[in-house]
Protein backbone atom coordinates (compact mmCIF):
# COMPACT_ATOMS: atom_id res chain seq x y z
CA UNK A 1 0.00 0.00 0.00
CA UNK A 2 2.85 2.34 0.90
CA UNK A 3 4.54 1.61 -2.43
CA UNK A 4 1.34 2.47 -4.34
CA UNK A 5 0.94 5.70 -2.36
CA UNK A 6 4.56 6.67 -3.03
CA UNK A 7 4.10 5.95 -6.74
CA UNK A 8 1.01 8.16 -6.91
CA UNK A 9 2.84 11.01 -5.19
CA UNK A 10 5.72 10.67 -7.63
CA UNK A 11 3.30 10.65 -10.58
CA UNK A 12 1.61 13.83 -9.35
CA UNK A 13 4.99 15.54 -9.00
CA UNK A 14 5.95 14.56 -12.55
CA UNK A 15 2.64 15.80 -13.97
CA UNK A 16 2.99 19.04 -12.04
CA UNK A 17 6.51 19.62 -13.34
CA UNK A 18 5.27 19.01 -16.91
CA UNK A 19 2.37 21.43 -16.61
CA UNK A 20 4.06 24.15 -18.64
CA UNK A 21 5.55 21.78 -21.21
CA UNK A 22 2.58 21.71 -23.61
CA UNK A 23 4.88 21.97 -26.60
CA UNK A 24 3.46 22.25 -30.09
CA UNK A 25 4.46 22.08 -33.70
CA UNK A 26 3.75 24.97 -36.06
CA UNK A 27 1.10 22.88 -37.85
CA UNK A 28 -1.01 22.37 -34.74
CA UNK A 29 -4.34 24.18 -34.48
CA UNK A 30 -5.23 24.94 -30.85
CA UNK A 31 -8.19 27.28 -31.44
CA UNK A 32 -11.63 26.24 -30.22
CA UNK A 33 -13.10 27.42 -33.53
CA UNK A 34 -13.02 26.10 -37.08
CA UNK A 35 -10.72 28.83 -38.34
CA UNK A 36 -11.42 28.35 -42.05
CA UNK A 37 -15.14 29.00 -41.58
CA UNK A 38 -14.77 32.23 -39.60
CA UNK A 39 -15.39 35.46 -41.58
CA UNK A 40 -12.70 38.13 -41.33
CA UNK A 41 -12.16 41.64 -42.67
CA UNK A 42 -8.53 40.94 -43.55
CA UNK A 43 -7.82 37.33 -44.42
CA UNK A 44 -4.48 35.59 -44.68
CA UNK A 45 -3.74 32.47 -46.67
CA UNK A 46 -2.97 29.61 -44.29
CA UNK A 47 -2.04 26.02 -45.13
CA UNK A 48 -1.78 23.37 -42.40
CA UNK A 49 -2.25 26.20 -39.86
CA UNK A 50 0.87 28.03 -41.11
CA UNK A 51 0.90 31.28 -43.09
CA UNK A 52 1.45 30.37 -46.75
CA UNK A 53 0.56 33.57 -48.59
CA UNK A 54 2.73 36.09 -50.45
CA UNK A 55 5.20 38.33 -48.64
CA UNK A 56 7.01 41.58 -49.33
CA UNK A 57 10.69 42.13 -48.55
CA UNK A 58 12.00 45.12 -46.60
CA UNK A 59 15.51 46.39 -47.16
CA UNK A 60 17.89 48.83 -45.52
CA UNK A 61 21.34 50.12 -46.33
CA UNK A 62 23.72 48.58 -43.81
CA UNK A 63 27.20 50.06 -44.15
CA UNK A 64 26.29 51.25 -47.67
CA UNK A 65 25.08 47.80 -48.75
CA UNK A 66 21.38 47.22 -49.42
CA UNK A 67 20.31 44.25 -47.30
CA UNK A 68 16.99 42.47 -46.85
CA UNK A 69 15.89 42.91 -43.24
CA UNK A 70 13.00 40.45 -43.57
CA UNK A 71 9.48 40.05 -44.95
CA UNK A 72 5.94 41.15 -44.13
CA UNK A 73 2.82 39.14 -44.90
CA UNK A 74 0.30 40.25 -47.54
CA UNK A 75 -3.48 40.01 -47.06
CA UNK A 76 -5.61 38.12 -49.59
CA UNK A 77 -6.87 41.43 -50.97
CA UNK A 78 -3.28 42.31 -51.90
CA UNK A 79 -2.71 44.94 -49.22
CA UNK A 80 0.37 44.86 -47.05
CA UNK A 81 -0.07 43.77 -43.45
CA UNK A 82 2.01 44.89 -40.44
CA UNK A 83 2.90 41.28 -39.59
CA UNK A 84 6.46 40.01 -39.93
CA UNK A 85 7.03 36.52 -41.35
CA UNK A 86 10.17 34.39 -41.57
CA UNK A 87 13.74 35.38 -40.76
CA UNK A 88 14.39 38.98 -39.66
CA UNK A 89 17.45 41.07 -38.82
CA UNK A 90 16.58 44.23 -36.88
CA UNK A 91 19.15 46.99 -36.44
CA UNK A 92 19.71 50.00 -34.22
CA UNK A 93 19.78 53.39 -35.97
CA UNK A 94 23.57 53.25 -36.24
CA UNK A 95 23.43 49.93 -38.16
CA UNK A 96 24.42 47.79 -35.18
CA UNK A 97 22.50 44.51 -35.18
CA UNK A 98 19.81 44.55 -32.47
CA UNK A 99 18.11 41.16 -32.84
CA UNK A 100 17.91 38.26 -35.25
CA UNK A 101 15.50 35.32 -35.56
CA UNK A 102 12.31 33.95 -37.09
CA UNK A 103 8.73 35.23 -36.87
CA UNK A 104 5.49 33.33 -37.43
CA UNK A 105 1.89 34.54 -37.56
CA UNK A 106 -0.67 33.09 -35.17
CA UNK A 107 -4.42 33.52 -34.90
CA UNK A 108 -7.28 33.22 -32.46
CA UNK A 109 -10.98 34.14 -32.57
CA UNK A 110 -12.65 37.25 -31.18
CA UNK A 111 -16.32 38.24 -31.46
CA UNK A 112 -16.65 41.25 -33.76
CA UNK A 113 -19.76 43.27 -34.62
CA UNK A 114 -20.52 41.08 -37.66
CA UNK A 115 -19.77 37.82 -35.80
CA UNK A 116 -16.68 35.76 -34.91
CA UNK A 117 -13.50 37.00 -36.60
CA UNK A 118 -9.85 36.09 -36.66
CA UNK A 119 -7.31 38.08 -34.69
CA UNK A 120 -3.70 37.78 -35.79
CA UNK A 121 -0.47 38.27 -33.88
CA UNK A 122 3.26 37.76 -34.33
CA UNK A 123 5.26 35.35 -32.24
CA UNK A 124 8.94 34.50 -32.19
CA UNK A 125 9.94 30.89 -32.72
CA UNK A 126 13.20 28.96 -32.47
CA UNK A 127 16.66 30.43 -31.92
CA UNK A 128 16.96 34.19 -31.43
CA UNK A 129 19.91 36.43 -30.57
CA UNK A 130 19.66 39.93 -29.09
CA UNK A 131 22.46 42.51 -28.86
CA UNK A 132 23.30 45.66 -26.92
CA UNK A 133 24.03 48.93 -28.79
CA UNK A 134 27.74 48.27 -28.15
CA UNK A 135 27.47 45.04 -30.19
CA UNK A 136 27.78 42.71 -27.19
CA UNK A 137 25.46 39.71 -27.01
CA UNK A 138 22.45 40.48 -24.79
CA UNK A 139 20.54 37.18 -24.99
CA UNK A 140 20.84 33.83 -26.73
CA UNK A 141 17.41 32.26 -26.42
CA UNK A 142 15.14 29.57 -27.81
CA UNK A 143 11.41 30.21 -28.20
CA UNK A 144 9.42 26.98 -27.78
CA UNK A 145 5.80 26.88 -28.99
CA UNK A 146 3.32 26.56 -26.15
CA UNK A 147 -0.49 26.46 -25.97
CA UNK A 148 -1.77 29.48 -24.03
CA UNK A 149 -5.29 30.60 -23.20
CA UNK A 150 -6.43 34.14 -23.99
CA UNK A 151 -9.58 35.86 -22.70
CA UNK A 152 -11.88 37.16 -25.42
CA UNK A 153 -15.43 38.48 -25.62
CA UNK A 154 -16.36 35.09 -27.08
CA UNK A 155 -15.54 33.37 -23.81
CA UNK A 156 -11.86 32.76 -24.53
CA UNK A 157 -9.72 30.85 -27.00
CA UNK A 158 -6.30 29.20 -27.27
CA UNK A 159 -3.29 30.30 -29.26
CA UNK A 160 0.27 29.22 -30.02
CA UNK A 161 3.03 31.32 -28.50
CA UNK A 162 6.81 31.22 -28.13
CA UNK A 163 7.99 30.77 -24.54
CA UNK A 164 11.72 31.02 -23.76
CA UNK A 165 13.18 27.70 -22.59
CA UNK A 166 15.35 27.11 -19.53
CA UNK A 167 18.58 26.67 -21.50
CA UNK A 168 18.47 30.27 -22.76
CA UNK A 169 21.18 32.68 -21.59
CA UNK A 170 21.23 36.40 -20.80
CA UNK A 171 24.27 38.70 -20.53
CA UNK A 172 25.13 42.14 -19.21
CA UNK A 173 26.74 44.85 -21.38
CA UNK A 174 30.24 43.61 -20.47
CA UNK A 175 29.49 40.09 -21.64
CA UNK A 176 29.00 38.53 -18.20
CA UNK A 177 26.35 35.82 -17.80
CA UNK A 178 23.32 37.02 -15.80
CA UNK A 179 22.05 34.56 -13.19
CA UNK A 180 19.46 36.68 -11.33
CA UNK A 181 15.98 38.00 -12.23
CA UNK A 182 15.78 35.54 -15.13
CA UNK A 183 11.98 35.34 -14.89
CA UNK A 184 11.65 39.10 -15.46
CA UNK A 185 14.09 38.98 -18.37
CA UNK A 186 12.17 36.17 -20.05
CA UNK A 187 8.91 38.10 -19.75
CA UNK A 188 10.52 41.15 -21.37
CA UNK A 189 11.67 39.17 -24.43
CA UNK A 190 8.43 37.21 -24.81
CA UNK A 191 6.13 40.19 -25.43
CA UNK A 192 4.42 40.72 -28.77
CA UNK A 193 1.73 42.87 -30.44
CA UNK A 194 -1.44 41.69 -32.18
CA UNK A 195 -1.93 44.57 -34.67
CA UNK A 196 -5.74 44.29 -34.44
CA UNK A 197 -8.28 47.14 -34.07
CA UNK A 198 -6.18 48.31 -31.15
CA UNK A 199 -2.53 47.43 -30.63
CA UNK A 200 -2.59 44.88 -27.84
CA UNK A 201 0.54 43.88 -26.01
CA UNK A 202 0.55 40.13 -25.34
CA UNK A 203 2.30 39.14 -22.12
CA UNK A 204 2.45 35.39 -21.48
CA UNK A 205 2.18 33.88 -18.01
CA UNK A 206 3.86 30.49 -18.37
CA UNK A 207 3.02 29.51 -14.79
CA UNK A 208 -0.69 29.13 -15.57
CA UNK A 209 -0.48 28.96 -19.38
CA UNK A 210 -2.41 32.14 -20.08
CA UNK A 211 -1.99 35.41 -21.96
CA UNK A 212 -2.40 38.70 -20.11
CA UNK A 213 -3.71 41.18 -22.68
CA UNK A 214 -2.96 44.87 -22.21
CA UNK A 215 -3.84 47.80 -24.48
CA UNK A 216 -0.74 49.77 -25.36
CA UNK A 217 0.26 52.46 -27.84
CA UNK A 218 2.46 50.93 -30.53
Amino acid sequence: MLKIFSFLILLLLILSSCKNEIKLSENDNVSLFEMESVPTNYNFEFENNIYSGPKKSFTKKIKNIEEILGYRAVYLDGSLSPFKIGEWNIYYDDDILKESGRYQIGRYVQCCFEGPCNRYYNYKIGKWKFYYPNGKLKADVNFVLTKLRIDTNCGGDYLKYGIIDEASKFYDEKGNLITENIKELKSLFERSFTHTNEDYLLIPNAENNTIIELIQEY
